[in-house]
C-alpha cells in the first residue's frame, strides 16, 4: 500500500504538515518496500487543493495522512 503524506520538508523524518493544500511537500511511503520519494506539491503555490486531489489520483494514491478532512470519496 501506498501513503502520501503532507509534509512541511522532502525528507520522511521532515516535519509534519496539517495543512492539505497548504503543505510544501508531499511525501509518498510505500508500505511494502519501505521506501519513499518526495516531491513539492501541486497546490503549494496556487492554495487549491483541487490540484493536489488529481496529481493523487493520477498515481493512484488513496490513502492520504493529513491534518484535515477531504471531502472525496476517492480516498
Amino acid at each position: 500500500m501506498k501513503l502520501a503524506i503532507t509534509s512541511k520538508g522532502p525528507l520522511i523524518g521532515s516535519a509534519f504538515c496539517k495543512d492539505f493544500e497548504q503543505c510544501q511537500y508531499i511525501i509518498i511511503y510505500d508500505t511494502k518496500t519501505k521506501e519513499y520519494a518526495s516531491r513539492i506539491s501541486p497546490s503549494f503555490y496556487t492554495q487549491n487543493p483541487e490540484d493536489l486531489k488529481k496529481f493523487l489520483k493520477a498515481v493512484f494514491i488513496k490513502n492520504i495522512i493529513t491534518g484535515r478532512k477531504i471531502n472525496d470519496s476517492f480516498f
